[in-house]
């Protein structure tokens, strides 16, 4: 790295840094921003479980998570500590660190120079949504981290026993934080069986991966097998898609969210987490059959993607001035200054993504496809399932590894040219490029829509 590069480098992490000392101590400003959603069960679940209870709960949630916050919930009971919640937030600052530098060694293997990784880590680090995550009562970051690192030992020590062995064991606690990506997880492990036995290689280290994958998750799917007679981690598909076909709004937090009364009916509805399932399976078909397939696709496709990628976030909404008000600071123009900022930075990432997405890559083309899939994953899924714009977090590391090559990418084309720039033959040279920026455009006016029109 240049000298020019490790002072980027350096600046970078001093400006996330100091983000998200901010955001911290507006979390705490006159008094703790309140809780919002699922917060609330969280932390009266980790609580109690820091205080020895035993803790039944639903099986639409999986129950790493409230565990996960236990911990540092204990400690903070055991010291006598005045603020407990900034417990459990500090570790999730640890976690972002962490998330920070795995993402780096994720460029290093997987970007061509120095530049590309400054700009992937810049729309990374200094995107302050993510940053607000590492403070919020949400297993994203925990998720975020662990799936990053298994992403790393994937790419960069795919032959080691122990790396495999750690695979399989972050891979597993992942799904019991966040379930989304556990059938990537399958994916990811079975194709290190696959391709090691195709190639005539050793399978102990993929055999190592999925027997230590299926013994973390072992007690929560047996636990479940027994109490609900049903294998699983948790299962809140059915609702999802229920709630994802009926909410007609295009922002999420909207006064008119069906969520809450939804839930309250799902729960309602049957005894057993079973029945509910068959009740609302039987519903989703029917409206199905009564919009018609093509009808449902269109309506969805309507409001999905501009539901998933709104500039205003989870975060920028609980501003003052915001949708859902819960930070304690009555500073608009501060405020309005992180609006922007998230804005800018939310822009330049769809910008790229879309350029880049559509380019070739100039280096581990193998591993800029599965980069690619994962995000295409989600689009597929949330065509779907109720969306909000939260669920952006566990792809952001893609999307930014894929803007900065398509940002690298554009800035070649217009303004690195060697010879005078001609739009015809631009035209006929770049399709690519053509299709990069009209899908980039199209994801632009998702996020900007309300400024749009």
């Amino acid at each position: 790295m240049t000298h020019k590069h490790k002072r980027l480098f350096v600046a970078i992490w001093t400006a996330a840094l100091f983000i998200n000392v901010l955001l911290l101590f507006l979390y705490y400003w006159s008094h703790s921003k309140g809780l919002v959603g699922d917060e609330v069960g969280y932390i009266s679940r980790a609580m109690r479980i820091a205080q020895g209870e035993d803790v039944q709960r639903l099986p639409v949630w999986p129950p790493g998570y409230d565990y996960f916050l236990s911990l540092p919930l204990y400690l903070a009971e055991a010291v006598h500590f005045p603020q407990p919640l900034l417990f459990p937030q500090f570790f999730q600052i640890i976690l972002w660190i962490v998330s920070g530098i795995v993402f780096w060694k994720i460029t290093e293997q997987l970007l061509s120079t120095d530049s590309l990784r400054i700009l992937a880590l810049s729309l990374y680090l200094l995107n302050p949504t993510l940053t607000a995550f590492s403070h919020y009562f949400w297993p994203e970051i925990p998720h975020l981290t662990l799936y990053l690192t298994a992403l790393l030992i994937l790419i960069k020590y795919p032959t080691s026993l122990i790396w495999n062995g750690v695979l399989g064991v972050l891979l597993a606690i992942a799904a019991l934080l966040k379930l989304v990506y556990l059938p990537i997880s399958l994916i990811l492990i079975s194709l290190i069986f696959i391709i090691r036995f195709f190639r005539n290689e050793r399978l102990t280290p993929a055999l190592i991966s999925i027997l230590l994958f299926l013994c973390v998750l072992a007690p929560t799917l047996l636990n479940n097998l027994e109490t609900h007679h049903k294998l699983m981690i948790a299962d809140s598909t059915v609702f999802n898609i229920w709630v994802g076909l009926n909410d007609k709004e295009l922002t999420d937090w909207h006064k008119n969210s069906i969520v809450s009364h939804e839930f309250n009916n799902y729960l309602n509805s049957a005894q057993t987490h079973n029945e509910r399932n068959e009740i609302y399976l039987n519903k989703i078909r029917n409206l199905v059959l009564e919009q018609g397939l093509a009808q449902t696709l269109i309506n969805q496709l309507k409001k999905q993607y501009i539901r998933l990628f709104d500039r205003r976030t989870f975060f920028t909404k609980q501003l003052p001035g915001g949708m859902n008000k819960k930070y304690s600071f009555s500073n608009v123009e501060l405020a309005n200054t992180l609006r922007i900022w998230n804005d800018i930075i939310w822009g330049i990432t769809l910008l790229g993504f879309g350029i880049g997405v559509l380019s070739p890559w100039k280096k581990s083309l193998a591993w800029t496809h599965l980069l690619t899939g994962i995000v295409f994953y989600n689009i597929v899924l949330f065509l779907v399932l109720h969306v909000k714009t939260r669920y952006v977090i566990q792809f952001l590391p893609m999307l930014s590894i894929i803007s900065a090559s398509g940002l690298d990418r554009l800035w070649h084309c217009f303004f690195n040219s060697q010879s005078e720039f001609d739009f015809l033959s631009f035209l006929l040279r770049e399709k690519r490029m053509i299709f990069g920026v009209l899908l980039s455009g199209a994801l632009l006016f998702f996020a900007f829509r309300d400024v749009f029109l």
